[in-house]
């Protein structure tokens, strides 16, 4: 192979791999942009969950303050009866 060739081949091989590099660089920021979106939109659908449940948990959280069940006054009187 000359070297008139050879730098030829060498230069066609460079463009050839600038091309897949691009390529690949293009593919791979698509694939980050998606995975971006794919997280703002799972943090979107978290943030709305949330707020779904958060009407019901304090009308739990209400109710549960007025539950009583004298469990603790029935083991404060068996502990102050030993003494």
């Amino acid at each position: 192979m000359t070297f008139a060739q050879h730098k030829m081949v060498s230069a066609n091989v460079q463009l050839l791999l600038t091309d897949m590099v691009g390529m690949n660089a293009t593919k791979l920021s698509l694939i980050l942009i998606s995975l971006c979106l794919d997280q703002i939109h799972n943090y979107a659908e978290l943030k709305r969950l949330l707020a779904d449940i958060d009407t019901p948990l304090r009308r739990m959280d209400d109710n549960l303050k007025n539950i009583q069940d004298d469990l603790q006054s029935e083991w404060l009187t068996k502990k102050q009866s030993t003494r």
